[in-house]
Order: C-alpha cells, then sequence, then structure tokens
C-alpha cells in the first residue's frame, strides 16, 4: 500500500465503540464509515498515538500492541 510493507500495517476495527460522531444521523454515519490510519511509530520512536477506545476495551475488543 503506497510503499507501506503489508507486514507494517495492522487492520482492526471498532465498529459501533469508538465512533468519531456519537450522534445518529445520516452524517454521522458517513463520518464513522470512514478509515483511518494511525502513525504508531516513526524512525524516532513511537508516537503516543492511542488506540482504540475505553468502550472497546470493555467490550472484549483487544487493541493491537504498538
Amino acid at each position: 500500500m503506497r510503499g507501506i510493507a503489508a507486514a507494517r500495517l495492522r487492520p482492526v476495527g471498532y465498529g459501533p465503540y469508538c465512533p468519531v460522531d456519537e450522534q445518529h444521523n445520516e452524517q454521522a454515519w458517513e463520518k464513522n464509515a470512514a478509515w483511518s490510519f494511525k502513525v504508531m511509530a516513526t524512525q524516532d520512536g513511537p508516537t503516543g498515538v492511542k488506540l482504540g477506545c475505553e468502550l472497546a476495551v470493555q467490550k472484549g475488543i483487544e487493541l493491537p500492541k504498538p
């Protein structure tokens, strides 16, 4: 994918647990259906970016290790 080795990518789906927009309307659903990529580390080290959300963890979603 655009020069990134597949082994360096980890897809994770949080479904309804970590919405970008918690409203229940068409605009919110569109935002929540989007993909996002988070940079977890650079050659300088970890970025401190948080994965998932507390509700996902409570519901048993295992967050990937950085």
